[in-house]
């Protein structure tokens, strides 16, 4: 079964395989950071800041909320907090992002004008996700 919620190590390892990197030393000079950085994030005490997040998702063509979604479910203390990440992760990395690569050609939707804005918990069994739909509209150019 493939696992949904993703660690800083597992990021890294999917980064050496898509892009054939010999070692972590390549990592970083592909990320345009120190070595020992990579290797706090290899050891997975240390989680990507949002800035990091969004360069790792860009890097592996993946959902930048789903990476953001995987770093907050490691850096949680509280189980609750974490199983609350996890949720949003499997949403974000699963079948929400399928659904909406899928439709997004049919209805017309620019996933790029359509950013996750926020996460919130309101209970350990309820998820919401709140989006901010773009609409642009241009006149025809006849």
């Amino acid at each position: 079964m493939k696992k949904t919620m993703k660690t800083t190590a597992d990021f890294l390892d999917d980064l050496k395989i898509k892009y054939e990197l010999p070692s972590d030393y390549a990592i970083a000079k592909r990320l345009n950071m120190h070595r020992q950085q990579v290797s706090k994030y290899r050891t997975c005490k240390f989680t990507f800041d949002d800035e990091t997040a969004i360069k790792i998702a860009h890097e592996l063509g993946v959902n930048e909320a789903y990476v953001m979604a995987c770093m907050n479910a490691q850096r949680a203390k509280e189980e609750n907090v974490k199983k609350a990440w996890e949720k949003a992760a499997k949403l974000l990395g699963g079948v929400a992002a399928g659904v909406a690569i899928m439709t997004s050609p049919v209805l017309g939707i620019d996933l790029e004008a359509a950013p996750l804005l926020a996460l919130t918990t309101a209970s350990e069994s309820t998820l919401y996700i709140m989006l901010n739909w773009l609409w642009m509209t241009e006149p025809n150019s006849n």
